[in-house]
């Protein structure tokens, strides 16, 4: 699990815009708006909201992990970030980094993805419990839809934290021992 891309704390903006944050039993967080919108008004909502889609390499794992979560999506479909999937229309699984990967024996409809590739916008489908008893798999990775074609929810994350990132970077420059800063400077070589 990407902890840095689902572990954050509540956003404001988003919560403001209507976003529901919703925390699986992993850990991990989402954020979900009731709204309709096609692929532009999607990641239009998500940017006012201060938020950004998922890859599908990100929330694939969380939803086969997190019964909580993905109870939260059956039956319903969102746009993801990216376009296009270069791979053959067929069923996968996914390994521990995310990435779609043939089938070897058996592996249960909860773990089964559906690829339908295409250059369009990427979305998913999460099946509710009836359509992938039906269908044989509960997840349905679309690339072929056009990005007019209206999503029932939009799904996001938190953006990665820039600011604690710098003051991360920044510890790493100055180490303090005792009430002394040892701090290090960088020169320009060719200044030397």
């Amino acid at each position: 699990m990407n902890k840095t891309a689902t572990q954050e704390a509540p956003q404001p903006i988003a919560i403001s815009k209507g976003f529901k944050q919703i925390t699986g039993n992993t850990g991990a967080s989402i954020f979900v708006l009731n709204k309709r919108a096609d692929q532009h008004n999607s990641m239009g909502t998500l940017k006012e909201a201060d938020l950004v889609p998922f890859t599908y390499q990100e929330i694939l794992p969380i939803l086969t992990k997190d019964e909580k979560l993905k109870g939260e999506l059956k039956g319903k479909w969102f746009y993801l970030e990216g376009s296009g999937l270069n791979k053959e229309s067929s069923l996968y699984t996914i390994d521990e980094k995310g990435e779609l990967v043939e089938i070897k024996g058996n592996v249960s409809i909860e773990n089964t993805v559906r690829v339908w590739n295409g250059t369009n916008p990427l979305s998913l489908d999460v099946y509710s419990d009836d359509v992938a008893a039906l269908r044989g798999w509960r997840f349905f990775l679309l690339a072929d839809s056009v990005p007019h074609v209206v999503a029932p929810v939009v799904v996001g994350k938190a953006k990665p934290n820039t600011q604690q990132n710098a003051a991360e970077q920044a510890k790493q420059l100055l180490r303090v021992e005792g009430e002394k800063p040892l701090i290090l400077v960088v020169t320009n070589p060719e200044e030397s």
